[in-house]
Order: C-alpha cells, then sequence, then structure tokens
C-alpha cells in the first residue's frame, strides 16, 4: 500500500479544487482505451467471421484430385482434411475471441461507465454547490465589509460637523446601522452553509477518489488481462504466430497497474492541501482578512493486493455459457496434433506486487458503488456478435 503523502485519494485536492477536472479526464481517457479495444476486437471478429466463410467455401466446392489415385491421392485427401481441420481450428479462436475477450471486456466495460458516471455526476453536483455558496459568502462578506466602513465613516463626520450637515450625516448612520444588522447576519449565514457543503464536499471526494482508484486499478488489470488472454489465443491458433505475439505478451506481463496509476498521479496530481473554511470576520471592531490557511489530505488509498492476485476479473464472468459446448469451442483439443509441437498458453508470471494481506477488503466492496459479481447473473448481457457456423 502507498504512502500517504504518495496516496492516490491525497493528492487530487488543490487550493481551486482543479482535482475533480484531472479524474475527469482520467476516466476519458480511460473509457475511450477500453471503447478502442471493444472496437478493435469487434473489427477482428468480422474479419475472421469473413476469412472462415470463404475458407469453407473453398472446402466444400473444390475437390483434389478427382482423377488421381495412389500415393498422391492419399496425400491430396489428407491435405482437404487437414483444411477442414483448420477451418474447426479457427472458428473455435473466433469463438474464443467473442466469448473470453469481447463479452467480458464488454461487460466490464458497462460496469466502469456505470460507475464512473455516477461518481462524476454527484461529485458535480457538490461541486456547483460548493461554488455557489462561495460566491455567496464572498457577496455577503463584501456587503457587510462596506457597511462596516460606512459607518466608521459617518461615525467621524458626525463627530466633526454641526447644524444642518450633521443632522444629514446622522441620517444616513442611523439608515446604515440598520441595514449593518441584516448584513452581518446574511455574513455570518453565508459563513455556516459554506462550512456544511465543504465537509460534504471533502467527505464525498474522498469516498469517490476511493472508487475511482479501485476502478483504475480493476480497469488496468482487467486490458492487462484481457490482452495477454488475447495473444494466448493467436498463439493457440498458429504456432508461427507465436514468436510475433510473444513480444506483446512480455510487454503485458510487465504492466503494473499500481504503477501505472501513480504515474498519473505523478503527471496530473493537483496536491493535497485542502483549503479550511474562513471564520467569521469582525469587521465592526477592527479586524481585517486573515491569510488563508490549508490542511494536507491524510487518506490512505485502499488495499488493491487482492485484485492483483487474481487472473480475472470478478466482474467479467460470462454468464449463460453452455459447457456442452466447450468441445466446440476447443475441437483442437480432440484432434489429432498436425504438427510435432503445439502452441502453449503462457500464463502470467507471479505477481510481485503484493503487499500487506487484504486488510479490509469486505468492507471496501461492500461501501463501494462497484457492483458485486451477483449483480451481472441478474443482468446477463446480450451477445452483440454473433459467431458464424
Amino acid at each position: 500500500m502507498t504512502a500517504p503523502e504518495k496516496a492516490f485519494v491525497n493528492l487530487f485536492w488543490g487550493r481551486k479544487d482543479d482535482g475533480f477536472a484531472a479524474v475527469q479526464m482520467r476516466i476519458k481517457a480511460s473509457l475511450r482505451t477500453l471503447h478502442e479495444l471493444l472496437d478493435f476486437y469487434k473489427q477482428k471478429i468480422e474479419i475472421e467471421k469473413e476469412y472462415n466463410k470463404r475458407l469453407g467455401k473453398l472446402a466444400s466446392s473444390v475437390t483434389l484430385g478427382s482423377g488421381e489415385m495412389g500415393s498422391l491421392k492419399l496425400a491430396l485427401d489428407k491435405l482437404q482434411i487437414e483444411n477442414r481441420n483448420m477451418i474447426q481450428q479457427n472458428q473455435a479462436y473466433i469463438r474464443s475471441v467473442l466469448l473470453e475477450n469481447y463479452e467480458k471486456l464488454h461487460q466490464f466495460y458497462q460496469i466502469y461507465h456505470k460507475n464512473a458516471t455516477k461518481v462524476e455526476s454527484h461529485m458535480q453536483k457538490v461541486l456547483q454547490k460548493k461554488h455557489d455558496y462561495a460566491m455567496y459568502l464572498d457577496n455577503a462578506k463584501e456587503k457587510y465589509r462596506v457597511a462596516c466602513g460606512q459607518q466608521k465613516t459617518l461615525t467621524l463626520l458626525c463627530q466633526t460637523t454641526w447644524g444642518k450637515e450633521l443632522e444629514k450625516n446622522t441620517a444616513k448612520l442611523h439608515k446604515v446601522q440598520q441595514n449593518l444588522q441584516s448584513h452581518q447576519n446574511d455574513y455570518q449565514q453565508a459563513v455556516r452553509k459554506y462550512a456544511e457543503i465543504h465537509e460534504v464536499w471533502v467527505r464525498d471526494w474522498s469516498i469517490s477518489l476511493t472508487n475511482i482508484y479501485q476502478l483504475e486499478i480493476e480497469r488496468i488489470q482487467v486490458c492487462k488481462l484481457n490482452c495477454f488472454a488475447f495473444c494466448n489465443h493467436v498463439a493457440s491458433l498458429c504456432v508461427e504466430w507465436d514468436l510475433a505475439v510473444d513480444h506483446a505478451r512480455l510487454a503485458f506481463a510487465k504492466v503494473g497497474a499500481p504503477r501505472d496509476v501513480h504515474d498519473f498521479v505523478d503527471g496530473y496530481g493537483t496536491g493535497s492541501q485542502i483549503s479550511v473554511p474562513p471564520n467569521y470576520v469582525d469587521f465592526l471592531s477592527g479586524f481585517d482578512d486573515e491569510e488563508p490557511t490549508f490542511t494536507i489530505a491524510d487518506f490512505k488509498d485502499p488495499d488493491y493486493s487482492q485484485i492483483l492476485s487474481r487472473t480475472f476479473s470478478t466482474h467479467s464472468t460470462i454468464v449463460g455459457v453452455n459447457p456442452e459446448n466447450a468441445s466446440q469451442r476447443h475441437p483442437q483439443d480432440h484432434a489429432n496434433p498436425v504438427t510435432p509441437s503445439k502452441p502453449v498458453n503462457k500464463t502470467l508470471p507471479p505477481i510481485k506486487e503484493l503487499l500487506a494481506p487484504n486488510q479490509a477488503r469486505e468492507a471496501v466492496v461492500h461501501n463501494s458503488i462497484i457492483p458485486k459479481e451477483s449483480n451481472l447473473a441478474e443482468k446477463p448481457l446480450p451477445n452483440t456478435l454473433s459467431c458464424g457456423a
């Protein structure tokens, strides 16, 4: 777990509350990344379906060696058999990418979008109300300041004038004194209201940052595992492709979700200073404005060790997959090997970023806005793409 001074939840505050805009930018970039991956998978599946369809048409319309006999006939027959096996293997590859990459990522995309939008919408309302109360406070403060100055000026004039001029100044002073109490009450009420909304802002924004932090850790980990699995599907389809995609597998294996998130902190963090609500200033007694003061955010990032210890996302389980179709999804598991060696799905190396045991994971999940895994079973995602026969 990161130290408080480097914690994600402590570094998006700032004197002008700029942290919200920075986190909004991060959310938009995260959604764009998920959408780009989904679009890549969708187009890849469409291309592979068209390719497989043309291969099937070729296999059914062409007979090799129809006038041949002997060993050449046997060899040509074997070639056609292996060609049909390749079509089946390619169909299994398409189904794997559809079910295990596209649909799982699409489910997580919906979860991320829903939860991030909920946080963003709520904090926009709180921040807007905070800004409104700040303007109300500034206006009330200025009116009270002006009224206090007018009273002091007129009081001095009353002491240095006489006759009709004194009567005129006395009438003005009486009128200012009548309005002074109203301005004072408005100013005191504005201070109280701003203090209340400031307390709500600090409370809700710290909770929102906690949830965004968990969503970002989950998102990066899901992208890492999803893309790593896609590389395994490609390698399983063709041994010759394994060397090329191994570079991508090694790259995904080196992804560190916490490190990525904190690289974002280093680049876009807005500071850990939380402004302290201003105190009431008694201008009538001669006091003037005080310098603004700040406190240092001292929250802690949630424990992400359980997310990094998994090799799957609890929010990305495909619902309703029929076990009877397992043999259809992987027909190559039952086929005779074509070559002496077969590609082997590589697994992720042991994760070295695990820290302390999950100290309060259950409480965090319970309080978090991220839906639990069971919610996915209640609303299964309809297949947006269907596999060709």
